[in-house]
């Protein structure tokens, strides 16, 4: 274990404190036991009085790593304390606070899943002499721990126990972290965990006020102030601190320490130095924060943490300007991060906000820190006259152009005397050689001009004139540009010396850095120049050589590797081999990318492990990410979401170089590849011996190299290794590389393979493979065996892919059992709600059937699934054919599907006898879809018999049942029932509110049973509620279904309830009546006898407006009779109504009521709620145009009570109209008496 790890475990382990132990019986907690068969403990890193830490592995988040904190003190306020830090935890979300996972209990002990928080606490590093931080670093720090403060108070949460302990530094990852809320509590909690007066928090840590007891909000701001206040002195302890708790509390409330900014000056005198005029500014206007944060009564103290915060801030801008150089050491991430953090604060984020790839900025320098200074210290020598040559070696994509352009950045901005001259080698043009030189030579001239010729070093053993490259350029361009030397016959050895001469020459007068990119790439003749300028350049001449090299392993076989030993072996040569990042950088690296980032240690090492800390790959990672919308800004800053797949996809640039460089793999290596390409699942070792005839031995070796390489990955299915293909891009670039013959031979191999396999995936691919191989026999019977797999479990969109597939196969070969398949899935789609496309289906298979001689199914398939599509009449002739002919079935289906439809047509009698006959047949197995259809046939059928206690359980049973229908058809039929109910129970207005789904799900499933239904209900309700106009469009509605459809009946219905609208409105009778006969004729032209039933009672009451009594009786006679004939006898109970007020107008009064009690008993007995205030209105109408007055008003009085349960506003209205004017009456007939 490491110095920081054994640091982070006893900082984690502080949070329990140092007590001397209990005395009680504890459960043996042991390394590698299963917590909740998901904690993994690995050690104990502490233990206290009340209890231990674990440092412990998540097993079911990637193997996060946890702290797992268990109590065992089994007293009351223990247990509360332990559980309000949990809740505490959990009420905030911040950066720089521990977050908490989980709360359970085991055997009677409670436990606490923690972040595992890397790092050292403040205190470890204060116990060292020297002074590790920067002052930018402090103040970072100081604003991290302000704002985390901040945070628990804003959220009404005082922490009680700030100090040096209780702050975690992670130098690596730049994070800093508040623990141990395990005596925090909430500013307005008035729960007693602790004994009145007794002050709660740390010795020397603690405010004035605490000491007593009356810890507050401000309370947090005098720790934190002195926290701080130890923290930039850098002293070991509390300046309160003191031999006994006694002194220390006397310090605490009368000794005020001495400045911050005097302690710090006094520290820096002692070591004989001064403060810069920057640093005195900064210090004092930071010693003047923390003085007022410590002020020793409450109301003195600044007003919250986020003070400090902003002052530190501002502290830390002003520090870190014009600091233009790069930031050295371990600690960069922090100052960094912070930086990110201030601007990014500016910007408000809302909670799961997904990051915009816009706002992803360029990736700032980060560890490269030792190497760019070690180039700046070689520049400064080369800048003297000492030629140098630094070679910088790596791998593709480690940083090294990065480093260039660093340099060229800085000695840019610093307007330094030195010439940059930039030439990649890998544009090399292979028809056109040495122009890499001729290039630089170029730009020199550009750039520089002609010098005098008395100014050239002489080029020695050099032919041509000190000013031959000036004069040749003169006459050129770029576009022009070429290989002047070639217009002379002159040596190689003479080129070389002009060009040298010519560098040398420059740099007299001005520091030139020429720089090759990628020099592995470079011709033979540039190669030999290039030795020859390095073998002739001299002391005094400023030149300094930076060229980049991928190294002998990636760039193989190249000219540079000759010269390259006598380089290395000369004085003036500097190598630095460039590596990924380490993991410590990765943080940072990312931060300067995305701004604040929050990523744990277990985060870190997946991403170096994707990108192998490579920074191109890391930068095409965050790329990856953002288009995928996995940066997601939570808990005050940008997290990643890695999914369980991380690790196994390589980042795109990676790709697309693993595809490139396929072709040059080893052929057994490529062989594994296209196996596993062409598997498209992961295989073990038994596998590829079997497939490629490799020896067992070989096997490992080839894994092993593409693992490393990453065109595969590892994982563990039941206990054994396989491997898998990294990406579908890899899979198809892999195949790519196979002719089509070969690959269907492949796949054959394959498919033999899987078929011997038991396992379901191996027979999905086995299907699959023999598919992709063209052998048509053995793709359809394994195709057929997966689909039905899948159907049996209920994987319906993966089956039917394969029926398909079947389907496809069977009608090329024309194979004999087409039929048979057809069929088979026409009834699954069927019973799944998809009546079309099964209609579909049994059609096709109707032809083959009846030559087959068994087209019985097909038959009864296709008169359901008219049915179902709401083709009530079709389906009818479908059913009543199917059962001509197969008389002796007793087909619980069939007979449903009859039931439904009799009811459809108000056929109750009909409908009752086919239920009867389903459940009849299903009594033995019931079939368990058609359960839930019963029992809503039952519903309905008892609705229109008036039994609505029985409807109402029998709908609801159908409810609970129709979770198995994949269908809502179903669940919205009995959802309508359930409201006609509660029109009767809780009255029109609770019933049209619950009707609204119906139409909204019949509109946008374009059922139009379900639409008429519940337009023709839903006018009916809003009519008793005296809306007529609601009423009407519900109406309109039904007309418009006629229009679209051509469905007269809906027009009957339409036309009826349009003319109930005009009686209520009281239009002109003869309109009225023209609406009512429509309906009359349309209803005898369908044969509706309810539609019929409906409009002889409508038109009754147009004759009785007509004044034709006798003629109105004998139409409402006809209702009731044909509502009787329907088995409705509570619809023909309630005319009633109507009824007696014809009696009352004839001047029959005692029939009148005589019928109305008859009809009020009745109506009491079936419980119709609906009926009974109706009744009593009648009988008080009937009282009244019979002068009893007295009787009326109770009856109008009863009937308005009733009407208001039932929320049936315009009824209520009339009946206290009639109410009033019968009391008038009353008091008239009293004075006249």
């Amino acid at each position: 274990m490491d110095r920081e790890e054994k640091k982070s475990d006893a900082a984690l382990a502080g949070l329990f404190g140092q007590n001397e132990p209990r005395q009680f019986f504890i459960q043996s907690v042991s390394k590698d036991m299963l917590l909740k068969d998901r904690y993994l403990l690995d050690k104990k890193i502490g233990s206290g009085g009340m209890g231990e830490i674990y440092k412990a592995f998540d097993t079911k988040s990637n193997n996060r790593t946890v702290a797992l904190k268990r109590l065992f003190c089994s007293d009351e306020i223990s247990k509360k304390r332990f559980l309000r830090e949990y809740n505490l935890l959990k009420a905030v979300n911040h950066p720089s606070l521990i977050k908490v996972y989980e709360y359970f209990e085991m055997n009677g002990e409670s436990f606490m899943v923690l972040e595992y928080a890397h790092g050292e606490t403040m205190k470890s590093f204060l116990e060292q002499d020297n002074k590790i931080f920067t002052l930018a670093e402090q103040l970072v720090i100081a604003t991290k721990v302000a704002r985390a403060v901040h945070k628990l108070n804003s959220l009404g949460i005082i922490h009680r126990d700030i100090k040096p302990d209780n702050i975690m530094i992670n130098k690596e990852a730049g994070d800093v972290k508040l623990l141990d809320l395990g005596i925090g509590k909430e500013i307005h909690d008035s729960g007693k965990l602790t004994q009145t007066g007794i002050g709660v928090g740390s010795s020397g840590y603690m405010s004035p006020e605490q000491l007593e007891g009356q810890a507050g909000e401000k309370s947090d701001i005098f720790c934190l102030g002195l926290t701080l206040y130890q923290f930039f002195t850098w002293q070991r302890a509390s300046p309160f601190a003191a031999p006994s708790y006694f002194i220390t509390a006397m310090k605490i409330v009368d000794y005020t320490p001495p400045s911050l900014f005097q302690v710090i000056s006094q520290n820096i005198a002692a070591q004989g130095k001064q403060l810069s005029a920057k640093d005195a500014r900064i210090y004092s206007s930071l010693s003047d924060c923390i003085a007022k944060a410590m002020a020793k009564k409450v109301k003195e103290r600044l007003n919250d943490c986020n003070a400090i915060a902003e002052k530190c801030t501002e502290l830390y801008q002003e520090y870190m300007k014009g600091d233009i150089s790069p930031t050295r050491g371990a600690l960069a991430t922090l100052t960094i991060n912070v930086a990110e953090i201030l601007e990014g604060e500016k910007k408000q984020r809302k909670e799961g906000e997904k990051f915009d790839i816009k706002e992803l900025k360029e990736a700032d320098f980060v560890g490269r820190e030792e190497i760019f200074s070690q180039i700046e210290d070689t520049m400064q020598i080369a800048k003297k006259g000492i030629p140098y040559l630094i070679l910088l070696n790596g791998e593709e994509g480690t940083g090294k152009s990065r480093i260039i352009k660093e340099i060229v950045k800085k000695y840019s901005q610093d307007k330094e005397d030195v010439l940059f001259f930039l030439e990649n080698c890998q544009s090399q043009d292979e028809q056109k050689p040495f122009l890499r030189f001729i290039y630089i030579l170029w730009k020199i001239y550009q750039k520089i001009g002609k010098l005098p010729t008395k100014e050239y070093v002489p080029g020695y053993n050099s032919l041509l004139s000190p000013d031959f490259i000036e004069f040749s350029f003169s006459g050129l361009n770029e576009k022009s540009l070429t290989d002047i030397f070639l217009q002379f016959e002159t040596t190689a050895e003479s080129t070389f010396a002009c060009v040298t001469s010519y560098l040398r020459s420059h740099s007299r007068h001005r520091f030139l850095c020429l720089i090759f990119e990628d020099i592995d790439m470079m011709d033979r003749r540039c190669t030999d120049c290039f030795y020859y300028l390095m073998n002739s350049i001299k002391q005094g001449d400023r030149i300094l050589i930076l060229a980049t090299y991928r190294g002998d392993k990636v760039s193989g076989e190249n000219n540079i590797q000759r010269i390259l030993p006598h380089l290395r072996s000369g004085k003036n040569f500097q190598e630095h081999k460039i590596t990924s990042l380490l993991k410590r950088d990765i943080s940072a690296f990312l931060r300067s990318m995305l701004g604040s980032l929050q990523m744990d240690a277990n985060e870190i090492a997946s991403v170096y492990q994707i990108t192998q800390g490579k920074p191109y790959l890391l930068i095409d990672f965050i790329r990856g990410l953002c288009q995928e919308g996995k940066i997601v800004w939570a808990n005050d800053s940008w997290n990643l979401e890695l999914g369980d797949d991380i690790l196994t996809r390589p980042p795109k640039a990676l790709e697309e170089q693993l595809v490139k460089n396929f072709s040059g793999l080893g052929k057994y290596h490529k062989i594994i590849l296209q196996w596993l390409g062409l598997s498209g699942f992961p295989l073990s070792y038994e596998n590829f011996v079997e497939l490629t005839g490799f020896k067992e031995s070989q096997i490992p070796y080839i894994i092993g190299d593409l693992l490393k390489a990453r065109y595969i990955f590892e994982q563990e299915i039941q206990k054994e290794k396989v491997y898998a293909i990294s990406s579908s891009k890899i899979a198809l670039g892999v195949l790519d590389g196979i002719q089509s013959n070969e690959q269907k031979k492949l796949h054959l191999q394959l498919a033999r393979l899987l078929e011997k396999k038991t396992e379901k995936e191996m027979q999905i691919k086995a299907s699959d493979h023999y598919y992709l191989g063209e052998d048509s026999a053995k793709a359809l019977a394994m195709s057929l065996k997966v689909a039905r797999i899948f159907m049996q479990e209920k994987e319906i969109s993966r089956a039917f892919r394969y029926y398909q597939r079947t389907l496809s196969i069977a009608r090329e070969i024309k194979d004999k059992s087409l039929c048979a398949i057809l069929v088979e899935f026409a009834a699954h789609l069927y019973r799944l709600g998809d009546y079309k496309n099964a209609l579909t289906y049994f059609d096709e298979a109707t032809l083959p059937a009846m030559k087959m001689g068994k087209d019985e199914e097909v038959k009864k398939g296709k008169a359901l699934c008219l049915y179902g599509m709401r083709k009530y009449e079709q389906a009818l002739q479908e059913v009543r054919n199917y059962m001509s002919l197969y008389r002796n079935q007793e087909d619980p289906e069939i007979f449903v599907t009859m039931a439904e439809i009799e009811i459809y047509r108000y056929n109750m009698k009909k409908a009752q006898e086919y239920a009867s006959k389903a459940k009849a047949a299903c009594k033995q197995n019931p079939p368990p879809l058609l359960l839930p259809i019963i029992k809503k046939v039952d519903g309905w059928l008892s609705f229109y018999q008036g039994d609505w206690k029985r409807s109402l359980d029998s709908f609801c049973e159908a409810e609970k049942l129709s979770g198995e229908l994949p269908s809502e058809q179903n669940a919205m039929e009995i959802l309508l029932g359930k409201s006609c109910l509660l029109a009767n129970e809780k009255g029109p207005g609770v019933a049209l509110e619950s009707i609204q789904d119906v139409l909204n799900f019949a509109y946008s499933a374009e059922d139009t049973y379900l639409q008429f239904l519940a337009n023709y209900h839903a006018g009916n309700f809003a009519l008793d509620l005296g809306d007529i106009d609601t009423s009407e469009r519900y109406s309109q509605q039904l007309k418009a279904i006629f229009s679209e459809k051509g469905m007269g009946r809906h027009l009957g219905y339409a036309a009826l309830g349009l003319g109930q609208c005009s009686y209520a409105r009281r239009e002109e009778a003869e309109a009225t009546e023209k609406l009512g006969q429509q309906a009359l004729q349309i209803a005898q032209d369908c044969g509706d006898q309810f539609l019929s039933a409906e409009s002889y009672h409508l038109l009754a009451k147009v004759y009785r407006r007509f004044k034709q009594i006798q003629k109105a009786i004998t139409y409402l006679d006809y209702s009731r009779n044909m509502f009787h004939s329907l088995d409705m006898k509570w619809k023909a109970n309630r005319l009633a109504s109507t009824y007696a007020r014809f009696l009352t107008l004839g001047k029959k009064p005692k029939e009148a009521l005589q019928a109305l009690i008859d009809a009020g008993k009745i109506a009491t007995e079936m419980g119709d709620k609906y009926h009974i205030p109706d009744n009593y209105f009648e009988r008080g109408f009937t009282l009244a145009r019979n002068k009893k007055f007295e009787d009326a008003v109770k009856w109008f009085t009863k009937a308005e009570d009733l009407y208001k349960e039932l929320g049936r506003e315009s009824c209520v209205a009339e009946s206290i109209e009639n109410r009033k004017k019968c009391s008038e009456m009353t008091g008239k007939a009293i004075q006249e008496d």
